[in-house]
């Protein structure tokens, strides 16, 4: 069938209407019984939390809750979640003011919930108040209302008593109601050091003085979730820009009146541990820039008059979106003039991002964890938008498809990924969807739609839904209604095959035929679940999606939706040596294509295709080859066609394409390896005679990053002439010449350095120093990451038994960013990466206490230590240690049994990936041994 038409038209022949009323009904009533939620009787209006924090060991702190509740159900009990809390006392204060003690009251540990029973009913519609008296404990887990270590200019480290409530934390500072759907108001008091500084979501309403201590009362919040309340304690210093948004935008008066209020003034201030501020200056740019462009797209003011980012040293969630109080790690919130571009354009992402969820997740938030798609993934999307706006020399978007778009195929490809809108029941499984498919999978795919409805559609649809639910919770059909209102496309249709089906597909081209007389080409495709497996079953070969096809030509873009297995198109095409014809334009689809060698040479020889279609290209070539679909021999070929390519992304793909090839074939022949690196040397050699080694200040964007990527690329394989002048270089860097190797090249630096050290192992501690020490957050992240590129089994042993475990030597959240650089960029893989595994299971014991409860990090720890393996037998030893089978004592085992319970999905991850890895191997060896034969 062929189609010129409007992508709308398409659709809406394509769909038949749906009840969509039914639809959301469905899903916003999905069966409470199937979740782990709190019972429907009671529900909260307003919360009243007094806090006094402890920053003396044991860091036991006294708090009470106040909650406002409205009786939905007579009944004689209140339950609430609680999590690590010393409950003292519990009563209610009803309408009369008459109050009533608990006639008991237990902690469910298991369950996390605070049982409550009262003597008198609570009677249906009645108003009242819940108070409970409690001690809650600043832990040092990264979670809840915990404790964050803070250099001071003097180099002691104060305490920072923050919080991180996401997902199901906050339970673990007060009593709460711990649902995303239950919103209310927040009344914040903290009761203080008078000396300190406290921060809450909203600004100061008083503060008053009693002896040593201040008491700072906090305005209300808006109706908001627990999971976004904030508060942090310590000492802080800040800078502050007050952006008076109706002047700065164009459109203030429409805004305005359509909102029917005035766009107030909002403060943004960056907070940082005393003698910081001043490297907070390009997150605040970034910030007032957001604040401006995201009330023009969304068309909604942002409600809060003013907006904290704080710098938190000890924080393993990297950022965190509070509302009005947004929380970051230092590398994505402090830069300087000595930074690397890669940390600039990665504050200023992180950046955008959070403040996206100020209106998308903060003012409209989802109704429950399945949704959270939705949040991160759009967040992901509009800072791009926003990013590319602001610096468009930095092509943001070709960075997006370079990474988290190829991250997103890449893991949905495997049989261990989840559909987008995933299954959560309880909330240990909630922290398991904070992974390439909520963020990278989600964003291509809102990236597809946004593109498909057009840029002015789309922003319609969404200020559309973000005005309508402002301070309540949505599901994801609200959204689809919305933008189907705004395009007259049945949009539910369409993406219900994308985010409730897991994987994405394979286009394959069965036929195409030529009408010469009427210059008309006919093409037809089928589509199938893209497995780098292979293994099929009954589900994959059934899955079907409704694909947004963009079409290119070299005369003409075409739009099509494709809804069947087979399908047939039709398109203007005048044939001759120079025409060409190519699916997925821009990649703005998320799917891959499979093309034959000669017709992906033909396109990347087609010097009027951008550099993103050509990364596609790529890209898909070696995933398929990966797959077994096609030669790897071919697609080493194919990359002979950028032997004179300008483009950085597309080097920078293929660099990464050629690296991950190496570190899978590291135990092969070591004639593919060397071919390999040969191979590489040849692609980047010639550009480092064009871009040589000295940055120049304000030098184009693509220059400096394209001059980091080719030597860079060229230290990876061992360039003889970059290695020589990288020590040359070092040298002078060590004896205090900074100037002499830019802060771009100072990791590979580091990492050079310490593997030509006679004495690697007192180069080692000499790193840790600097990390320890070191006043440049660059310097010390550089440090930590070149731990991992020791050649010397001596440091290596030192590393995992005296130092990783060892707090006063590596702080526990930075424990993982050292595995994984053993695991990555160690130079002897064969060694590293089994005594990595033996180091995991003997300190088994110390990272369940240490990381179990804390977000993620047991999980990306057991991932890190086995995913990269190639050894089919390690599939065995890895299955016989998770079934206890090495336990002498039957309650050790039952223990390993239950936490591993909580991992599975990581550990299955891991197990598929090492048997994708040798599988790869064993059907690309001989054709890589060929290759190398002709490359050597």
């Amino acid at each position: 069938m062929g189609c010129n038409s409007s992508a709308e038209t398409v659709v809406a022949n394509k769909f038949a209407t749906a009840n969509k009323e039914e639809i959301h009904q469905c899903q916003i009533k999905c069966s409470s019984s199937s979740r782990q939620v709190l019972p429907t009787n009671v529900k909260p209006l307003r919360y009243e939390v007094g806090l006094t924090p402890n920053f003396t060991e044991p860091f036991k702190y006294k708090g009470f809750v106040k909650v406002s509740l409205i009786v939905n159900e007579t009944s004689q009990k209140i339950i609430c979640n609680v999590k690590e809390l010393e409950i003292i006392s519990v009563h209610i204060i009803k309408n009369s003011k008459e109050k009533e003690a608990a006639k008991n009251f237990t902690v469910n540990q298991e369950l996390q919930q605070l049982e409550t029973e009262f003597e008198n009913s609570l009677i249906k519609d009645e108003n009242l108040t819940f108070v409970v008296e409690f001690f809650g404990f600043h832990n040092d887990k990264f979670g809840g209302f915990y404790r964050s270590s803070v250099e001071d200019e003097e180099s002691e480290f104060k305490w920072l008593m923050v919080t991180q409530f996401q997902s199901t934390d906050c339970r673990r500072a007060f009593p709460c109601w711990d649902e995303p759907s239950l919103k209310a108001q927040f009344d914040i008091t903290l009761r203080i050091p008078k000396t300190l500084t406290a921060l809450s979501n909203e600004s100061i309403e008083n503060e008053v003085i009693e002896n040593d201590l201040k008491v700072v009362k906090f305005n209300t919040t808006p109706k908001m979730s627990t999971y976004l309340v904030a508060f942090a304690v310590g000492q802080l210093e800040y800078l502050s820009e007050t952006i008076d948004v109706c002047k700065a935008l164009k459109n203030c008066t429409s805004i305005c009146n359509e909102v029917k209020s005035k766009l107030v003034p909002v403060t943004v201030k960056v907070w940082t541990g005393i003698g910081e501020k001043q490297k907070g200056k390009f997150a605040l740019d970034i910030a007032i820039y957001c604040l401006k462009m995201f009330t023009e797209i969304f068309k909604v003011p942002y409600p809060l008059s003013k907006m904290d980012i704080l710098c938190v040293d000890d924080f393993t969630a990297g950022a965190m979106e509070n509302w009005g109080l947004i929380t970051f790690t230092p590398e994505f919130i402090l830069c300087d003039e000595y930074s690397t571009l890669q940390t600039k354009m990665d504050v200023a992402e992180t950046v955008a991002h959070e403040i996206a969820h100020q209106w998308f997740g903060n003012l409209v938030t989802m109704n429950w964890w399945d949704d959270l798609w939705l949040n991160e993934g759009f967040a992901t999307f509009i800072s791009m938008i926003a990013m590319d706006l602001r610096f468009p020399d930095w092509s943001y978007f070709n960075t997006y498809i370079t990474e988290d778009y190829d991250d997103g195929l890449e893991r949905d490809s495997m049989h261990t990924s989840h559909p987008i809108q995933a299954a959560v029941k309880i909330p240990s499984e909630i922290n398991d969807i904070f992974d390439d498919i909520t963020y990278s999978k989600a964003s291509g795919v809102i990236r597809m739609l946004y593109y498909f409805v057009g840029k002015e559609t789309f922003n319609i649809g969404v200020s559309s839904y973000l005005k309508s639910f402002s301070y309540q919770n949505a599901v994801s059909e609200d959204l689809w209604d919305h933008l189907g209102k705004s395009s007259g496309i049945n949009i539910s249709s369409l993406m219900k095959t994308w985010i409730t089906q897991v994987g994405y597909p394979l286009l394959r081209v069965l036929e195409e035929k030529y009408n010469e007389k009427n210059q008309e080409m006919t093409i037809t495709l089928r589509q199938e679940r893209f497995l780098t497996s292979q293994n099929f079953n009954v589900t994959d070969s059934n899955s079907l999606w409704s694909i947004p096809l963009g079409l290119k030509t070299n005369e003409k873009d075409y739009n099509f939706l494709m809804c069947k297995k087979e399908e047939t198109f039709t398109f203007k095409y005048k044939k001759d040596k120079n025409s060409y014809w190519k699916m997925n334009n821009q990649l703005y689809g998320f799917f891959r294509v499979l093309l034959n060698p000669e017709e992906s040479i033909k396109l990347c020889r087609m010097n009027d295709l951008p550099p993103s279609e050509k990364i596609g290209l790529i890209s898909d070539s070696f995933a398929l080859a990966r797959a077994g679909l096609t030669s790897i021999a071919d697609s080493l070929e194919l990359l002979n066609e950028f032997l004179s390519e300008d483009d950085v992304y597309i080097l920078k793909t293929i660099a990464s394409i050629l690296q991950n090839l190496i570190s899978i074939i590291y135990k092969e022949d070591t004639k593919v390896l060397h071919s390999l690196k040969k191979f590489q040397k040849k692609i980047f050699y010639r550009h480092l005679k064009i871009v040589g080694w000295e940055y120049i200040e304000n030098e184009d964007h693509f220059t400096q990053l394209k001059r980091t990527v080719v030597i860079l690329s060229l230290a990876d394989v061992g360039e003889e002439s970059v290695i020589m002048e990288f020590d040359a270089r070092m040298k002078k860097y060590m004896n205090g010449e900074l100037g002499a190797l830019n802060s771009n090249l100072v990791q590979k630096g580091l990492d050079l350095h310490l593997q030509s050290s006679k004495n690697q192992l007192e180069e080692i501690k000499r790193l840790l120093h600097l990390y320890a020490t070191s006043p440049n957050d660059d310097v010390k992240v550089q440090s930590l990451q070149s731990l991992g590129c020791t050649s010397s089994p001596e440091a290596i042993d030192y590393l995992l038994k005296d130092a990783l475990l060892n707090l006063n030597v590596i702080k526990s959240y930075d424990v993982r960013t050292v595995l994984y650089n053993l695991t990555y960029n160690s130079p002897i893989p064969l060694i590293v990466k089994p005594l990595l595994w033996k180091w995991f299971k003997k300190n088994w014991d110390v990272l369940v206490d240490r990381y179990y409860t804390t977000k993620g990090s047991l999980k990306a720890i057991l991932v890190i230590c086995t995913s990269t393996s190639v050894d089919k037998e390690f599939i065995s030893e890895i299955k016989s240690w998770a079934a206890g089978e090495d336990c002498t004592e039957e309650i050790v085992k039952q223990k390993r049994l239950l936490i591993l319970k909580s991992l599975k999905s990581k550990l299955e991850y891991s197990l598929e990936e090492i048997e994708n890895n040798a599988r790869f191997i064993e059907i690309s060896k001989s054709e890589l041994l060929k290759w190398a034969e002709l490359n050597k």
